[in-house]
């Protein structure tokens, strides 16, 4: 396992997450009734149909999502077994709060408690990888 496969599932989920706020975005627009403002780029300029625009972005980001959900249930499942091997418990609890909750560094530090900050909780992991991971 590698630091970059580690935060290939962490990415992975902040591009399911962007993916399905877009779709909401996309849901919105295509139900309201006002003229879709700046609407003037993309690949459907110059077309009329909002709601026939939107379905089609919308049909196009579901079957993306669908494919990176699937990825990330793998993945997850991969990197579980990694971390549920590793024999520091608090660098496992460090592992999984980061890479498989997906929190920010600070919100790591804050789940650590004991006057951790995000910046040595990002070192604590930096020095382990190097000499723990591939």
């Amino acid at each position: 396992m590698t630091a970059a496969e580690l935060e290939g599932l962490y990415f992975l989920r902040k591009e399911i997450a962007r993916d399905r706020r877009r779709i909401c975005e996309l849901r919105e627009r295509a139900a309201s009734t006002g003229a879709a403002p700046g609407r003037m780029w993309g690949p459907h300029a110059g077309v009329s149909d909002r709601v026939g625009c939107c379905a089609a972005d919308i049909a196009d980001l579901t079957k993306a999502l669908t494919v990176n959900c699937d990825r990330a249930v793998k993945k997850e499942a991969e990197i579980t077994g990694f971390i549920n091997s590793v024999n520091d418990p608090r660098m496992r609890l460090i592992l999984k709060l980061r890479f498989v909750d997906c929190l920010p560094w600070f919100k790591v530090a804050m789940e650590l408690g004991g006057g951790n900050s995000d910046a040595s909780c990002k070192m604590s992991f930096r020095r382990w990888a190097k000499t723990n991971l591939d």
